[in-house]
């Protein structure tokens, strides 16, 4: 297993291989992996760098080299000030009173005020937020800004900028047939979203039927 960035080895990274049955895989005393054939999925970690997973699948030793195959898990160098996963901050305002959001703990900060919202304070629900960096979210689980429910909808105003969200992570699994509004923001409602780009990933799966839902970067549902 190689993790890599750009071409070039990451070092330390700490690597988790996962068989269809859900097993997790023990690495030899070398680091190296002897399994089976069959499919497989990975999730791959290292300080500075966004988590990674991925699937491969190994078939016949004659496709392999002399028996053995090196898979690359792809990896992104994570920017400075990339959000922890838990940390919230509030953002400073500017003179008009929009907020100046500038690390991945200050837009962490934004979705949970929005998510918190209630009928008789929608205050950040209708507020107005603009980027001032690229915001790196490091591949840790994203909560999207705005809920379908009346009180927390997202109305008001994000601009972006031209800068961007990085390394968006919404990795959902549901067990019921409800409707499913993710992306960066949940639920959009008469609001103004601009000058935005987002990467990353986003998935759903249900083991049953999943209501008429939207899954996209930037809003779920608008």
């Amino acid at each position: 297993m190689a993790p890599v960035c750009e071409g070039s080895a990451v070092e330390g990274a700490a690597i988790t291989i996962t068989n269809a049955n859900g097993t997790v895989m023990e690495p030899n005393a070398n680091g190296t992996y002897t399994l089976p054939i069959g499919e497989y999925s990975y999730e791959c970690s290292a300080e500075g760098y966004a988590s990674a997973t991925g699937t491969f699948r190994l078939g016949t030793a004659t496709e392999n080299v002399n028996g053995a195959v090196t898979v690359e898990m792809p990896m992104k160098q994570l920017l400075a000030g990339a959000w922890d996963g838990e940390t919230m901050t509030e953002p400073q305002k500017d003179a008009d009173g929009v907020y100046l959001i500038s690390t991945g703990a200050e837009l962490a900060w934004v979705a949970n005020a929005v998510n918190t919202s209630t009928k008789d304070d929608q205050t950040y629900c209708n507020a107005s937020y603009k980027l001032t960096n690229d915001i790196d979210l490091a591949g840790n689980p994203w909560t999207p800004i705005g809920k379908s429910s009346s009180n927390m909808q997202f109305l008001g105003t994000f601009d972006g900028c031209g800068y961007s969200v990085l390394n968006l992570l919404i990795d959902y699994d549901t067990e019921s047939g409800s409707t499913l509004n993710y992306g960066l923001f949940g639920y959009v409602k008469n609001a103004t979203v601009k000058n935005l780009s987002v990467t990353g990933t986003v998935n759903a799966t249900s083991s049953k039927n999943i209501g008429t839902g939207n899954l996209a970067g930037i809003a779920g549902q608008a």
